[in-house]
């Protein structure tokens, strides 16, 4: 990467503590970027990580390490409805691209959850 870049931006709906796939991966990755590089991540809430155990772990600002999470309040339907799960990823891609508004990154990185969220580079 070039010398100029020193502020990552990531969008990707799921991020620690979260146990999917995808943001177990992003987490990882982001972890090993920090060192070099400033990071933002601008994440959803869990399907999985539910209640009061969410709240004290997850405020609307958090830091894992030196990287800054801002969780977006998205609306949380059982991703196991087709319908709610689309109404999930829209609150998401509207919530995190008005939060990313407020970030000056020098890269943004969009992942694939939400699937559509690519179409914002667009």
């Amino acid at each position: 990467m070039p010398d100029k870049i020193k502020h990552i931006l990531v969008l990707n709906r799921s991020f620690w503590p979260d146990i999917e796939a995808t943001g177990k991966f992003l987490t990882e990755l982001c972890e090993a970027l920090v060192e070099k590089y400033e990071i933002t991540v601008i994440a959803g809430r869990s399907y999985y990580i539910k209640g009061k155990v969410l709240k004290p772990q997850l405020p609307d600002q958090a830091a894992l390490s030196k990287i800054k999470i801002i969780r977006v309040k998205n609306t949380m339907f059982w991703k196991g409805n087709l319908i709610g799960r689309f109404i999930n990823w829209i609150t998401y891609g509207c919530l995190a691209f008005f939060a990313a508004l407020m970030v000056k990154p020098s890269v943004i990185v969009v992942c694939t959850d939400p699937p559509f969220l690519e179409l914002s580079r667009c």
